[in-house]
């Protein structure tokens, strides 16, 4: 967790129940970039990850979550 939350592309973190444990979300220009930082993630901490998905959002829009309904 320390290290996601020192990484400057990394942009959210997220511990959740289900299929996986956690989700990291980071910013990336094309994907060599998204490549090269799942391949760093998955090196650094292969004692910790046993399987990976990757999805890629190429555009992204923020409701605000407090509006009221």
């Amino acid at each position: 967790m320390s290290y996601c939350e020192q990484h400057p592309n990394i942009v959210f973190i997220n511990r959740v129940l289900g299929n996986w444990d956690l989700e990291v979300d980071f910013d990336a220009k094309n994907s060599r970039e998204i490549h090269d930082m799942v391949k760093e993630l998955k090196s650094r901490f292969s004692s910790l990850i046993r399987d990976h998905t990757t999805l890629t959002i190429l555009k992204d829009k923020v409701l605000n979550p407090f509006r009221e309904h």
